[in-house]
């Protein structure tokens, strides 16, 4: 059998970080979202309508995808005009994707240890006839 090591409690910070990374990866599961930040990436800023053309939704759909990402501080916006443009503001999103992978893959690793078997020998017999099996003919036992 084996037994899992004691697992290290998170810290206050790391459960704060773990938090965090949570709401990050949830925002780009979207794939609205990922639309978004691609169209703005490819053509550095875009206002509100234009958005809405290339993703063929409407303006209220698209603003919503918006204040989330602004939220987060992915993205950024300037008003010029009647038009609000946004553009890709990175905020600290990458350093704390940055810190999940630190936190990930620079942990040491724990190998689980194995119980030995018990050195007595059992037999199954005894086990099978103490649950009934021999009674329900489900095994031919010689007790």
């Amino acid at each position: 059998m084996i037994h899992p090591l004691p697992v290290q409690e998170a810290t206050d910070d790391s459960a704060g970080m773990l938090q965090e990374l949570s709401e990050t990866f949830k925002l780009f599961s979207d794939t609205t979202r990922l639309q978004i930040l691609t169209l703005l990436n490819k053509h550095e800023e875009l206002h509100v309508q234009a958005l809405c053309g290339y993703l063929g939704q409407s303006q209220p759909a698209v603003s919503h995808h918006l204040a989330m990402l602004r939220l987060a501080e992915v993205i950024g916006m300037r008003r010029s005009g009647k038009f609000n443009f946004y553009y890709i503001s990175g905020g600290d999103v990458g350093t704390r994707i940055d810190s999940f992978l630190d936190l990930v893959f620079t942990q040491p690793k724990v190998t689980p240890v194995a119980t030995p078997l018990p050195q007595e020998k059992t037999t199954i017999r005894p086990v099978v006839a103490a649950s009934g099996a021999c009674q329900a003919n489900h095994f031919r036992c010689s007790t």
